[in-house]
């Protein structure tokens, strides 16, 4: 049996392993995290009994050893006294509490790595066993078990007290704190909470998982199926999660079966209800957090978006009419004795819940990683907290104000910068991900990286004489290699970064190697000058008859700033210098009035969307000329380019300032998040080159609009993308790193932080990993994100 001594010790092992952590950092979140400590110390030292592992529901007393005086004796609970679920009784939500903490316990082990936490991680799903098997009723999840007999319980649950249970079992088994008994007991668990559902929810049983007594519940409490909308996605989401950690084929059965008209009621819940109870949203988003999270259909993974969205905004004014309320209620009261007022009743139910259901509605929030937390509920949540004396607290609801709070941590909020567990979680992810780009996403045959997995792309046969034309193969630009420059040039920018931060020396072969990837694009066609889009994987040789000025762009920043670099060999460079040389002259032979300054396709005709027109354009793309020039004449000293540049520098300036004043509605049609890094990319290059310090002030403005208007997008994806741009959230935040001078925002830093470790980017394509981790070194070079 655990025992109170070592139960103790492991709290104040956390506590002290916190403190040091605060010590070291300082500032105005340190006071934040003392309250979150002192809510995890009376978490364990006076809700939770070591007996039964279970955390319970109030206190009736402060004084010591007589706080939970108050529990249900054995042969209360025997004599189902005072009723089938034992409302009131402080043994009613056990499971709840039990998978909150555990919830809880996962995200703050991503923030602290504490090492105390897997073992308390541990009691916590003793707890969750003892009420799945402990009883003789495999798979009925009891609501809580007799701490005098570790054996007694109430017969009716509720589908509430499964779905935190599940989710937190879940949330643990999939998380660094479980190791692989873990994982396995967590799967043992879920299968036979998932074969009892696969027995007991059926037509026959009105759809009841029944009670332990295996007869129906005459309340609908325990019905999981033909329920209201709030809970429709309970039932998939217990199969999926036992599917996910089974992978038994029955599971996968009986989630695909209920998933889509689950998400379609969850939506029309959302649409027509408003009153329910606040503790149905979190235990609502929790399920619909598990469907996102394994969901493959794209159809309906935009669906659950949008409930979860819905649900989102609900909880936005719960926490906040929460919090009020709380001002005018004692929240030091203890709980009656529920044998003499009959239960868990107001006054003191009144600050029982308010405290409780802040942090249900900000858990409701941050379960929906797709949406930053509005400084609003920031400040509810730092307002709760501050308003208890964890000495004199006696409400459940602290659970969940700690599960909240370290979700936000979690995100990056509430503190100056990563802890070193979030730095290493950042690291460990992008190597992840660099070897998932380089496996799926690489040809070594054109060192190139593709938007598909290379079997994917354009096959060869799809090419007549090494060509393609989109306007008549009806295959686009070519599946998978439509924006290949882009990628390696952003890739190139990206190693320059990462060398400047770490001086890693085998970071050169691996910049060579990109940078033949973009030296093929440029010549493996035969047409000087003309930068393809990319290769066919397949031979090797045939290109899109189109490239595009976004191409372009990326290709010359990416060469210019690897030029520039010491990871470049003189070599390389001069090799740069001649490909420069090429896409400059095409420039100037083909950017004129008699070719409305198209800079043309491969085979010398103008491309009909206007892609590849480089002047009397928008004013977001007006410096892509004069960068091409500017970047030829400081690699190769040609007083040529030299002019060039110097004509068409000055008017650009001021197209790109225009941006400022354009009306919203023509920024949003325009100027998707791919094309602010675009411009940023040419206002580098010649903010870095300008010597005219009124141009160069007029550079630095124009950098300053572009990246607070990625700054206000970025803040609405948290670190999502959008159907609009090549990788939304990785753009934002380059647009915003590389202004000089630009003051990337705390909420900022945890936006990337969100966009790399978040629970949604667990698979990302080759867009989002190239421009995530130019994003990431480029705030590692600037001491952003400053290594532990």
């Amino acid at each position: 049996m655990f025992s109170h001594t070592r139960l103790r010790l492991l709290v104040l092992g956390v506590v002290l392993c916190t403190r040091v952590c605060e010590a070291q950092q300082g500032g105005p979140e340190t006071a934040l995290q003392a309250c979150a400590d002192a809510a995890w110390h009376a978490s364990w030292s006076r809700f939770y009994k070591p007996e039964t592992h279970l955390f319970y529901d109030y206190l009736t007393s402060y004084e010591r050893g007589k706080e939970l005086a108050h529990l249900p004796t054995a042969d209360e609970v025997r004599r189902q006294y005072p009723n089938t679920c034992g409302y009131g009784t402080g043994m009613e939500d056990g499971m709840i509490s039990a998978g909150v903490m555990l919830d809880m316990t996962v995200d703050r082990y991503a923030v602290t790595g504490e090492t105390n936490l897997p073992a308390c991680a541990r009691e916590i799903v003793k707890g969750i066993r003892l009420c799945t098997l402990g009883h003789g009723f495999t798979g009925f999840v009891a609501r809580a078990v007799c701490h005098e007999d570790l054996t007694s319980i109430y017969i009716s649950s509720s589908r509430d007290q499964y779905t935190h249970a599940v989710h937190g079992l879940w949330r643990y088994a999939r998380s660094p704190l479980a190791g692989v008994a873990d994982r396995k007991q967590a799967a043992e668990l879920l299968a036979a909470i998932a074969d009892r559902m696969l027995r007991n929810v059926t037509p026959e049983n009105g759809y009841d998982s029944l009670r332990a007594d295996g007869t129906r519940d005459d309340r609908g409490i325990s019905t999981m199926w033909n329920v209201q909308g709030h809970e429709a996605a309970r039932l998939p989401m217990i199969y999926a999660a036992a599917w996910d950690l089974t992978r038994r084929p029955a599971y996968h059965e009986a989630y695909r079966r209920y998933v889509a008209p689950a998400v379609e009621q969850s939506l029309a819940f959302e649409a027509k209800h408003a009153n329910h109870p606040s503790w149905v949203l979190p235990q609502m988003q929790g399920s619909l957090e598990l469907l996102d999270a394994l969901e493959t259909d794209p159809a309906l993974k935009k669906q659950i978006a949008e409930a979860m969205r819905r649900v989102s905004v609900r909880c936005a004014a719960r926490a906040s009419a929460a919090v009020k309320r709380a001002d005018t209620l004692d929240l030091q009261a203890v709980a009656p004795d529920w044998r003499v007022s009959g239960g868990l009743v107001n006054p003191y139910r009144l600050s029982w819940y308010a405290v409780r259901e802040v942090g249900e509605a900000l858990i409701g929030m941050l379960m929906d990683a797709r949406r930053p937390l509005p400084e609003s509920a920031q400040r509810d949540l730092a307002a709760m907290l501050h308003k208890l004396d964890y000495d004199r607290v006696s409400t459940c609801g602290i659970f969940h104000l700690q599960c909240a709070y370290w979700k936000a941590r979690r995100r990056g909020l509430f503190q100056q910068g990563p802890t070193p567990v979030q730095q290493q979680a950042m690291q460990e992810t992008l190597e992840r991900f660099w070897q998932r780009l380089n496996t799926q996403y690489y040809s070594p045959k054109t060192h190139l990286f593709y938007a598909s997995p290379v079997d994917r792309v354009a096959p060869a046969r799809l090419f007549t004489g090494g060509f393609l034309d989109p306007d008549t193969a009806q295959v686009g630009y070519g599946p998978g290699m439509a924006d290949c420059a882009i990628f390696n040039g952003v890739l190139l920018s990206m190693l320059v970064d990462r060398h400047a931060a770490t001086q890693d020396p085998a970071l050169a072969a691996t910049a060579r190697d990109v940078f033949e990837g973009l030296r093929g694009c440029a010549t493996v066609h035969g047409v000087p000058g003309f930068v393809a889009r990319g290769i066919c994987a397949e031979d090797g040789r045939g290109v899109c008859l189109t490239s595009s000025r976004d191409q372009v762009t990326h290709f010359v920043h990416g060469l210019w700033r690897y030029a520039r670099s010491p990871l470049c060999s003189d070599t390389t460079r001069d090799e740069i210098r001649g490909l420069m040389r090429a896409v400059a002259d095409r420039m100037l032979r083909n950017v004129t009035p008699g070719n409305d300054y198209d800079f043309l396709r491969a085979d010398g005709t103008r491309d009909p969307r206007g892609i590849c027109r480089m002047w009397a354009v928008r004013p977001h793309e007006a410096a892509r000329l004069p960068m091409v020039y500017a970047a030829a004449w400081d690699l190769c000293c040609d007083d040529t380019y030299q002019a060039a540049y110097r004509r068409y520098l000055a008017p650009a300036v001021e197209q790109s300032l225009a941006v400022a004043a354009m009306p919203p509605a023509e920024v949003s049609r325009w100027m998707p998040c791919y094309t602010l890094l675009q411009m940023q990319s040419s206002l580098e290059l010649l903010h870095e080159l300008e010597s005219d310090s009124t141009l160069k002030n007029k550079l630095a403005e124009a950098m300053q609009v572009i990246a607070a208007m990625a700054e206000k997008r970025a803040a609405g994806l948290n670190g999502c993308d959008d159907a609009g741009s090549i990788c939304a959230s990785g753009e934002t935040a380059l647009a915003q790193l590389m202004t000089p001078g630009f003051a990337y925002a705390p909420h900022q830093r945890a936006l990337l932080m969100t966009m790399i470790t978040g629970e949604a980017h667990r698979s990302p394509g080759a867009a989002r990993i190239i421009h995530v981790t130019a994003a990431y070194w480029r705030a590692r070079r600037l001491g952003v994100l400053t290594p532990p």
